[in-house]
């Protein structure tokens, strides 16, 4: 075997090395954007239902008769 093959063939092995650290890169990436965006799309799922929960809630307390309370002060005479 040649030099020049010797090299081609070196190059061919470190190509594929680079192309696999490369698809493996790509992949976490893409897994953490998808990831992400779900996690994203949850948490804003649930500050929709807190804000929701707030409207129902002050819309009960409005509901909600009003009682009258009055202080009575009771005094003991001796």
């Amino acid at each position: 075997m040649s030099y020049g093959e010797e090299q081609k063939r070196k190059n061919a092995k470190q190509n594929k090395i680079i192309l696999i650290t490369l698809l493996l890169i790509l992949t976490n990436f893409i897994t953490f954007l998808i990831t992400a965006q779900l996690w994203q799309l949850k948490l804003i799922s649930i500050v929709d239902n807190c804000e929701i929960t707030k409207v129902q809630h002050k819309k009960i307390v409005a509901l909600n008769p009003k009682i009258p309370t009055q202080k009575v002060f009771i005094q003991f005479y001796e």
